[in-house]
């Protein structure tokens, strides 16, 4: 979207700042300007950027649902990467904040455009695979265990991340007050 001429880049927002100087430096070298402002807090920024129309959701994938949410809420238009959502609450919980604050919201789901998708997909609604009556999804890892953990590594300062904002509504994290 950088490279799109009718869009002005004015903030970026990020826990981690050498991402968040990384975004701005990209944002302000494609615009030649140094306008663009750097929030670690999303809902400080959805709260201060009222001269915002739309954001772009590219945080961390149990972020996604919580983020566009809150950013609906705000008044902004959301794109967001996929996926849109880990659980179908949540999916449900956007649709629905999309429809009560008049939003217009988007994921990122380019594969459904692919041909061979494309296909599968219109199988399924003519009819041609029969009736449909459950589908199931599977978001776990290969055979369902992530086998790579990672010793433990001692917190960052809070000033170059804020671990808790970062870990979010992750399981067993913190708890994060919506807006």
């Amino acid at each position: 979207m950088l490279a799109m001429r009718d869009v002005q880049w004015v903030a970026v927002c990020d826990v981690l700042k050498r991402q968040r100087q990384a975004a701005k430096n990209l944002v302000d070298t494609k615009q030649g300007t140094q306008d663009c402002v750097m929030y670690s807090d999303l809902r400080e920024f959805l709260a201060e950027r009222t001269d915002v129309d739309a954001v772009l959701i590219a945080t961390g994938d149990r972020w996604h649902a919580l983020a566009s949410v809150l950013a609906m809420r705000a008044g902004k238009d959301v794109y967001c990467e996929k996926p849109a959502c880990l659980t179908m609450a949540q999916g449900q919980m956007v649709v629905e904040t999309a429809r009560r604050y008049g939003r217009v919201y988007q994921t990122g789901a380019q594969r459904l455009s692919e041909p061979h998708h494309v296909f599968a997909i219109e199988m399924a609604r003519s009819g041609r695979l029969g009736q449909v009556h459950t589908a199931y999804a599977d978001i776990r890892w290969r055979d369902g265990l992530l086998h790579d953990w990672l010793p433990a590594e001692p917190e960052p300062p809070k000033d170059e991340l804020d671990w808790d904002a970062w870990v979010g509504p992750a399981p067993g994290g913190p708890t994060i007050a919506p807006m």
